[in-house]
């Protein structure tokens, strides 16, 4: 039985998914532990990071016979980026709405003071 080849598209799709779903369980327990909004949510950025370079190189290995030019990696980057952030663009409305309603009012209220701590208030850029 003759195994069908992968396409760009469909590593993309399980690279992204893979990316996203990766994403939306670190930025859970971010959410449940309480440090969201501190410093740690940017090693989110890695974990996006991690799935465009690996499934390139994916891309690159399996599907396209270990040879990659660069608007390939560019494509393959922007479609795995393209589906991680329809899959957030699902699951952050949901969660806003039905797990933490209060998510838009506590990050107001954490930015505000921020902004007083730094004297942003002064300038007369105050929400």
């Amino acid at each position: 039985m003759e195994q069908k080849k992968q396409s760009k598209l469909s590593n993309s799709v399980i690279f992204g998914l893979l990316s996203g779903f990766t994403l939306i369980i670190f930025s859970v327990v971010l959410f449940i532990t309480g440090k969201y909004g501190s410093g740690v949510q940017y090693f989110g950025y890695l974990f996006l990071a991690a799935g465009i370079v690996v499934g390139t190189l994916n891309y690159r290995d399996k599907i396209n016979g270990g040879y990659i030019d660069f608007g390939g990696s560019v494509g393959s980057g922007v479609l795995i980026s393209l589906f991680t952030s329809i899959l957030l663009a699902i699951f952050v409305p949901i969660y806003m709405k039905y797990f933490n309603p209060g998510f838009v009012d506590e990050m107001m209220a954490k930015i505000q003071e921020e902004w007083k701590g730094i004297g942003f208030w002064q300038l007369g850029f105050g929400i």
